[in-house]
């Protein structure tokens, strides 16, 4: 992120404003990198942009395919011309500034977007505690089904047992799809996509780790496959000889990263800044991924049948209490 001077931080929509300079609905022959620095001004820092850093920028979204080097010229790039046919409608800007600067500013810039939205969430039975996670999405809290079901209580960071009691839990109506929706009302800056084979990710979460109960974990991976799997609602007995009495059919997702316990209910988020699929480490998939190297997660869109079936489950949530 050095090579960009923090400006994402700076200049939070320079992303959205290169695109608008470098219209091509104007006279682009008018328009250089050096003029673009020379007139850039957010109201906010007197330091000149640096062409430099506006070239590596404008390179990177040439690279992927969101705006075109019409010609090269000058001393160090400076009279460097780009252009794009892009019209951003305000409604879009939002969006779009945040796909460009996810692109463009790397992985980093995405976890510092979504280090807030991702919250530990810990099941108590017996007197022993389980960690799972769970993160802001559409307007509510996404998690894995098992991470809030076969507990005696619940309790998520930031949240209040009357805040949660009130708010209605999805799940699909098929136990074995580990998704489940916690509806709070809340919207979340969050955007979703679909994967695909070879997207890199990045899988953030909760695993207990000693001493260490609200330890965010954050690990970069590669999407490798998406396989069709059978899935049994009585997930807890299955490990042996899941492959042949799984029942039901899902796509899932293969990511070189293995997933453990705590992961659970975290996103997988693509380069692009969005939402691909919720995380789970369940022990009906152990010996047949984990063991690999691999670990499980769902895609994204099984959500939105979810909500919109609106078969909800009773959880027993409390307050958050810190350890």
């Amino acid at each position: 992120m050095n090579i960009y001077r923090d400006y994402d931080k700076l200049y939070p929509e320079l992303l959205v404003d290169i695109i608008d300079y470098f219209c091509l609905d104007s006279n682009i022959n008018n328009k250089t990198v050096e003029k673009f620095c020379l007139n850039y001004n957010n109201g906010t820092h007197n330091e000149c942009i640096q062409p430099e850093v506006i070239i590596k920028i404008c390179d990177k979204l040439v690279d992927n395919n969101h705006m075109s080097c019409i010609m090269r010229k000058g001393v160090m790039g400076l009279d460097n011309i780009y252009g794009t046919i892009k019209h951003i409608k305000p409604e879009e800007r939002q969006k779009l500034n945040f796909y460009l600067s996810s692109l463009v500013y790397g992985f980093e810039y995405i976890y510092r977007h979504y280090r807030d939205k991702v919250l530990p969430i810990v099941a108590e039975k017996n007197g022993d505690k389980y960690m799972g996670t769970v993160f802001r999405c559409f307007n509510g809290l996404v998690t894995a089904r098992h991470c809030i079901e076969g507990h005696d209580s619940y309790m998520i960071k930031g949240y209040t047992a009357q805040q949660l009691q009130s708010a209605p839990v999805f799940v699909s109506e098929n136990p074995a799809i580990d998704i489940a929706y916690i509806y709070t009302g809340e919207p979340s800056e969050v955007y979703r996509d679909t994967p695909e084979v070879l997207d890199d990710v990045l899988v953030m979460g909760y695993p207990r780790v000693a001493l260490f109960l609200n330890f965010l974990t954050a690990e970069m991976a590669t999407i490798s496959t998406m396989v069709k799997a059978r899935m049994t609602p009585s997930r807890g007995s299955i490990a042996a000889t899941a492959k042949t009495i799984w029942t039901g059919e899902q796509d899932l997702l293969l990511i070189t990263a293995k997933i453990k316990g705590g992961n659970s209910g975290g996103p997988i988020i693509n380069n692009r800044g969005c939402v691909v699929g919720v995380a789970f480490a369940d022990p009906s998939a152990k010996g047949l991924y984990d063991e690999i190297g691999y670990g499980v997660g769902m895609p994204i869109q099984v959500l939105e049948d979810i909500i919109a079936k609106r078969q909800t489950m009773s959880v027993n949530f409390i307050d958050w209490k810190e350890e």
